[in-house]
């Protein structure tokens, strides 16, 4: 990589640099030219770039020390000082690799205490990239080690080795780093860098103010813990230092799209009228999808509605600009968008309104919107809106719409193939369609259906059964005291998974199924058979029998006089007095 330049040799040559250009006059290169490459490298994509930089700076120590042997250790042009030591650690922290950056970092170290390289000295900015390192990192103690880098630049700062001292940029990287960690005293330890940051900002550090980004970290700490009140606690204190943007209102809205309360959906609306009426930046695309979310998950009756409503909001404020401007184009529909409102039908077995809502997808995309592509998923969304419909033709509407897919795909008009989620959506129509007799052995077909094209070599690995799967065949069985059928399947699941099929693994639901077949059978050995199923839910099954278990087995066990002394004892075992006396069980 490098030819040095000595004036004792005759015929003289250059350094050569690989990737430099500049500066091609001289005949010798100094620190400042092999900086800008080694920044050049550190900015580059090129997966090997920190290790090229690495090199650089090898080669820099290299030649510096062959050149104070030669000269009697007069001063060198070429040795490496702190921002060419800064743009290697840069190059290792930008792709979050905190154990290259530290190796590069200890290099600097020692060759400023050790080798009394005083142009080596750590900076604000060396330190700033090590801890941009730990930001990036995935490490379990890096939120640790970001806070110690912070406390010595406090350190070194207070000592009158670094004229600068911590300044927002680092102490919010510190923040990013225990907010990313999801570690039960992350809250804690990200509120306590905040109240450094104001206590010096108040002594007069103007350096340490908390920006918008430092609320916006400690909001999205909150928000990964579910802390959906912490969160819009330091929301309110953001007021009193910084100006909320776009993106704490984001934070806001995906807190309360996680959250279980009543009140996530009307404070998620709340939340994107406050962008639209409080902030010259728009909403877009994903800030609606993801308030439309929260009422779609919300179950609440006026939940499709308001989605909807939400929906032709986003509609009409494309339409507004005929030109198609970008401002109106980021809050353009996309698949995610009518996916999540045909959700919040499907949900509450709406056909009809799933239907509608699919169709808006449809012309939307055949308009020209490429966003709005119907997929799969919206296809799956579907058929489950006809699996809790109670319509007695939902189980052939749910076939139509398979075969629909499958045609699709193989016209390469779906980008995939119908997977296992929707083959289960089928399945699960059939299971619940009680009034037609031949709904288990049409369930059972698919089931064969997906374990004959999962094991066909050309065929689709996605359709491979799980669970799921085999717990609603079960179910259709189940439903009708079949236990010959539910136990067919129960076995057939038990040959998959054994045969390496972990997602088929027998689980406590599937065993309450096979507690419920007995139960609605009138088999006379139902007594017998439930208790062993008992035994083995509690010798297999890790979390032990749950409410479901017993009240099932109760429920079994009442069909049979002789069952008496056993129902008590089950009652006294698994539930208190209270439930006993005012009948919550069974």
């Amino acid at each position: 990589m490098f030819r040095y330049y000595d004036p004792n040799i005759k015929e003289n040559k250059n350094i050569i640099i690989k990737g430099y250009k500049g500066r091609q006059s001289r005949q010798t290169v100094d620190v400042i030219d092999c900086t800008q490459v080694i920044n050049t490298w550190s900015k580059s994509r090129h997966k090997d770039a920190p290790q090229q930089a690495l090199a650089i700076l090898n080669k820099m120590t290299a030649v510096y020390r062959k050149d104070s042997n030669h000269h009697n250790n007069r001063p060198s042009s070429i040795r490496p000082n702190v921002f060419a030591y800064t743009g290697v650690i840069n190059a290792f922290a930008r792709r979050g690799d905190y154990n290259g950056a530290m190796g590069v970092f200890k290099l600097q170290l020692n060759d400023y205490k050790n080798e009394h390289n005083e142009r080596a000295k750590p900076n604000v900015i060396t330190f700033s990239a090590m801890i941009d390192a730990c930001s990036k990192s995935d490490r379990e103690d890096i939120p640790e080690i970001a806070e110690k880098l912070v406390a010595t630049i406090d350190a070194w700062y207070d000592r009158g080795d670094l004229e600068e001292g911590p300044n927002t940029i680092t102490y919010n990287s510190a923040i990013n780093c225990w907010s990313k960690s999801n570690r039960p005293e992350a809250l804690g330890r990200a509120l306590g860098i905040l109240d450094t940051m104001i206590s010096k900002y108040e002594d007069g550090n103007e350096a340490a103010r908390p920006n918008t980004i430092t609320y916006n970290s400690i909001i999205d700490a909150h928000a990964r813990q579910g802390d959906i009140d912490g969160a819009n606690k330091v929301f309110t204190m953001m007021n009193n230092y910084a100006t909320p943007n776009i993106q704490t209102y984001n934070i806001l809205i995906h807190s309360w799209s996680k959250s279980d309360s009543p009140d996530a959906p009307t404070q998620a609306e709340s939340l994107l009228m406050g962008i639209i009426n409080g902030l010259e930046e728009r909403p877009n695309t994903i800030t609606y999808n993801v308030v439309i979310n929260c009422w779609s998950k919300s179950n609440r009756p006026e939940g499709p509605s308001r989605a909807l409503n939400i929906l032709n909001t986003m509609i009409a404020k494309y339409k507004e600009e005929e030109d198609g401007s970008n401002q109106q184009a980021a809050v353009r529909p996309d698949t995610i968008t009518y996916a999540a409102v045909m959700d919040a039908y499907a949900r509450q077995g709406d056909v009809d309104g799933t239907n509608m809502v699919f169709k808006m997808m449809k012309e939307d995309y055949n308009s020209g919107n490429k966003n709005a592509t119907p997929n799969i998923k919206s296809y799956t969304i579907l058929i489950d809106a006809w699996s809790k419909s109670n319509n007695h033709d939902a189980p052939k509407e749910a076939q139509r719409l398979l075969m629909e897919m499958i045609d699709l795909y193989n016209n390469g008009e779906l980008e995939e193939s119908p997977g296992t989620a929707t083959y289960n959506a089928v399945i699960n129509c059939w299971s619940k369609s009680i009034h037609r007799p031949k709904a288990p052995s049409h369930a059972l077909d698919i089931l064969k259906t997906m374990i004959t094209m999962y094991n066909d070599e050309d065929c689709n690995k996605k359709i491979r059964p799980n669970v799921v799967t085999y717990a609603a065949v079960m179910d259709a069985h189940a439903r009708r005291g079949d236990i010959e059928g539910t136990n067919l399947v129960f076995s057939m699941m038990k040959a998959d998974y054994s045969s390496g099929n972990t997602n088929a693994k027998p689980n406590l639901f599937t065993y309450n199924i096979l507690l419920d077949a007995w139960a609605n059978s009138g088999n006379l050995n139902a007594p017998i058979e439930v208790e062993n199923i008992l035994q083995e839910i509690k010798k297999k099954i890790k979390e032990g029998p749950d409410i479901y278990t017993i009240t099932t087995m109760i429920k079994c066990l009442k069909q049979y006089h002789w069952s008496e002394e056993r129902i008590q004892e089950l009652e006294v075992e698994y539930f208190s007095a209270t439930d006993i006396v005012f009948g919550r069980i069974a």
